[in-house]
């Protein structure tokens, strides 16, 4: 069988990363089945302080314009040196930076991901090869206007999990999101083990904050996350415990093998 074959809530496990993903539906930025991870396989910043930026807040916070954010660069990187600086002020998450942010109380730079490989070095190429190019809407954080923007791998947004946060809707609700249900995930074992910041409400067995892509355009520097009590809630993009869950969109035509025993989990054929 097919990966169009399946639907919306569908769960995918992909062996060799051992990541698992979730039918989102058909994909409205281009071609393929939107596939989002059915957990939050990391934690860390959006983007980290910008101490030469000429906007105060960015100096700070690290900028919530997505399009030049640390972790769309680092989700649709398959190098182990990723980071190429978006604009003039860009820096790396490194510790160095991810230390300036508005937190006296904690002046570490927790879960700095600078040395890590890209995230699309964990899949085999036969994967990354089926990944499609998707034309996502992105608002803009200074005056709320849509751009559509090419990329590969995103977080997802507001809209999309049928959130209203009173901005410019980036897309509209997906098919796996009209139960709300679906919006909550728990941390996986591996993000767990990787975190550098563990407190007592940080577990497998609970729902956990994710990073959306959809900033505050009121205050510049904050981004939208979903929240397992609020709805959704904003948080400086250089926060190091926001949780990360991204998207992509596959190829319609992938292999996929059928289920297996009570978990109703199919897999990718390579």
């Amino acid at each position: 069988m097919t990966l169009s074959q399946l639907y919306p809530g569908d769960k995918i496990l992909d062996p060799y990363s051992s990541l698992t993903f979730l039918v989102a539906g058909r994909s409205p930025y281009g071609d393929g089945i939107l596939l989002i991870t059915d957990r939050v396989i990391g934690v860390g910043a959006m983007d980290a302080p910008e101490p030469d930026s000429e906007i105060e807040n960015h100096r700070i916070t690290g900028d919530n314009d997505y399009l030049l954010s640390n972790l769309s660069q680092w989700l649709n990187s398959d190098q182990a040196d990723w980071f190429s600086p978006s604009h003039p002020a860009d820096t790396p998450p490194s510790e160095e930076y991810l230390s300036i942010r508005p937190t006296l109380y904690d002046p570490i730079g927790h879960n700095a991901y600078a040395h890590k490989p890209g995230f699309l070095t964990r899949f085999r190429k036969e994967f990354t090869d089926r990944i499609c190019s998707s034309k996502i809407p992105c608002a803009d954080p200074s005056d709320s206007s849509i751009r559509c923007f090419e990329t590969r791998v995103f977080c997802p947004s507001a809209a999309e999990l049928g959130l209203r946060t009173g901005v410019v809707n980036e897309g509209e609700e997906l098919p796996l999101f009209r139960d709300f249900r679906m919006r909550y995930a728990s941390p996986s074992e591996e993000c767990l083990m990787e975190s550098e910041w563990f407190p007592a409400y940080f577990r497998s067995h609970r729902m956990f904050w994710y990073w959306l892509r959809t900033p505050n355009t009121k205050a510049r520097g904050f981004y939208a996350v979903s929240h397992f009590v609020n709805p959704f809630m904003y948080k400086f993009a250089c926060s190091p415990w926001m949780g990360i869950r991204p998207m992509l969109s596959l190829r319609e035509d992938t292999p996929v093998a059928p289920s297996e025993g009570a978990f109703g989990i199919c897999r990718f054929v390579y």
